[in-house]
């Protein structure tokens, strides 16, 4: 087994992946949340500068780059003094999404997190319809508008990248990559709690996370750690449900039956070999792209 970290054991890293099997997705996100909000406030103070505009601007050039640290001085200071906190910033996104009606799935890194092995995550990647990415106004939503100035990655739709002014999290709006579905995938993700207080998010399954992930991966030159330290920590806690079937299947569609190969042989996967009884095991393909 590949482990997480290169001087972890796999003794060691078999105990790790059985303490966080026992944990619930709000115990991770707990965890993902304390260690993200302490590590941001470390590193905002790290200038040195008493200014808090000053601060945060240098904090958003060292995280996210110049393009966000230049939209939020257009926007102004904000007040209070913006608190790194992922959980403030989900909240309002659901509310505002529930109250227009626009259906979305939590996905990427933090999505990884809930499944996998917690670990600090400085944005909110959520899947949403084409036509929503399009429509949505960050600034009638009291968010920013950030114009990245990296070219998008092949085969993916474009990005809409939002900061929220009172916590600094980045969040990315994202639809299905081709030839993925985002209808599809929103229809397939479950609902889960959170919080210990049963503020509930729709969160893709972790299967369409691997898959969306491993399309990712692939596409940004398959070099990514970070990326498939990610994916190793969601199939290792995973790996008594995962639906094999699904996933081998899928992969095969996707093109990403090597690298999902290779994940099942650094994780030690087994439930390749399973049949699955899940509702869309065996699904040939998606209902056709939305876009």
């Amino acid at each position: 087994m590949r482990t997480q970290s290169r001087d972890t054991s796999e003794d060691i890293e078999r105990l790790l992946i059985h303490g966080h099997q026992q944990f619930s997705p709000s115990m991770r996100f707990a965890r993902v949340r304390s260690m993200t909000y302490t590590l941001a406030e470390a590193n905002r103070h790290q200038s040195g500068t008493k200014n808090s505009l000053d601060r945060d601007l240098a904090f958003l050039r060292h995280v996210y780059g110049h393009p966000y640290a230049l939209a939020f001085q257009n926007h102004g200071p904000v007040l209070p003094s913006p608190a790194f906190d992922v959980l403030p910033s989900l909240e309002l996104l659901a509310r505002l999404f529930a109250e227009r009606q626009v259906p979305f799935a939590l996905t990427g890194s933090l999505a990884c997190c809930l499944y996998g092995f917690p670990r600090t995550c400085r944005d909110i990647d959520l899947l949403v319809r084409p036509q929503d990415l399009v429509r949505l106004d960050p600034v009638s939503l009291g968010f920013v508008m950030v114009e990245e100035d990296r070219a998008p990655v092949v085969g993916f739709p474009e990005v809409a990248h939002w900061l929220d002014p009172h916590t600094l999290i980045k969040v990315d709006l994202v639809a299905a990559p081709f030839p993925l579905s985002s209808a599809w995938l929103l229809h397939r993700a479950a609902a889960i709690p959170v919080t210990e207080d049963g503020f509930t998010l729709p969160v893709l399954t972790a299967e369409d996370v691997v898959l969306t992930r491993l399309q990712w991966y692939r596409a940004t030159g398959s070099q990514a750690d970070d990326q498939w330290n990610d994916l190793m920590g969601l199939v290792k806690v995973q790996a008594p449900t995962l639906d094999a079937t699904y996933l081998l299947a899928q992969s095969q569609r996707l093109q990403v039956a090597g690298e999902l190969a290779q994940l099942f042989v650094d994780t030690e996967f087994e439930g390749m070999a399973h049949e699955s009884t899940d509702e869309h095991a065996g699904c040939p393909a998606h209902p056709a792209a939305d876009y």
